[in-house]
């Protein structure tokens, strides 16, 4: 058993001994679905027969900034080393047993659905555990949900810089069985090449939403790209 099955399998019978995953799921899903209505005027409908909708291109954001990390490679990288590629980023921690998981196999899921098109995006996963940083288990974990999965680490400023950056809050505590967790923001950004932020969605966002607002921004793109060579 590799040592992510075995984190998997620990943190998944973690998760039903303490029957975590209903209270989380409601939490999660009333911030997300908060910030996402009153934020950006996306409209996230929980049941899938239900239409989504979306505001006007371009969509303004404050979200994003400047940010210094460490790759699962042990690289040195900042926010202008993706420039230049559109980015889907998500903020979480390696031993979270149910929302982090459920988020980035949705990201990967997503990246695999959309075929050829999906070369353009780096899946980003920006790892708020400084105290669980090692760079090999952030690599078999990350890669575990797509192959080309980007794993962050840092120190402790440095993580605080690069979420306050993106608004994410978190706040590291431990249950009454002292397992230690970390309560967080559960966004999922979509940043185009210039790195600013295009949309955000909760961490519930089911793939095929992911795929459609992807493919939407990154169509957007194209036409401006169109219309401006065709002015010149």
């Amino acid at each position: 058993m590799s040592t992510v099955e075995a984190m998997f399998t620990r943190i998944t019978t973690q998760r039903w001994a303490r029957n975590r995953l209903s209270n989380w799921r409601q939490f999660g899903t009333a911030v997300s679905f908060a910030a996402v209505l009153f934020g950006t005027g996306i409209v996230f409908a929980a049941e899938s027969e239900k239409a989504v909708t979306y505001p006007a291109l371009p969509f303004v954001s404050d979200y994003g900034g400047a940010f210094t990390l460490t790759d699962q490679t042990g690289r040195v990288v900042t926010d202008k080393d993706f420039l230049g590629r559109f980015v889907i980023l998500y903020f979480g921690y390696t031993n979270c047993a149910d929302i982090c998981p459920l988020a980035l196999h949705a990201i990967g899921t997503a990246l695999a659905d959309m075929g050829e098109q999906s070369e353009r995006i780096t899946p980003l996963f920006v790892n708020l555990d400084t105290s669980n940083n090692s760079v090999g288990d952030l690599k078999q974990y990350v890669e575990y949900f797509h192959p080309r999965f980007v794993g962050l680490t840092g120190t402790v400023r440095q993580i605080r810089v690069a979420a306050s950056a993106y608004r994410i809050r978190y706040r590291p505590f431990k249950d009454k069985d002292g397992t230690p967790l970390i309560v967080h923001s559960g966004k999922i950004f979509f940043l185009g090449p210039d790195g600013k932020v295009l949309a955000y969605f909760p961490h519930e966002a089911p793939v095929e939403w992911l795929v459609q607002a992807m493919t939407r921004h990154m169509q957007a793109g194209k036409e401006a790209k169109s219309s401006a060579g065709a002015i010149r």
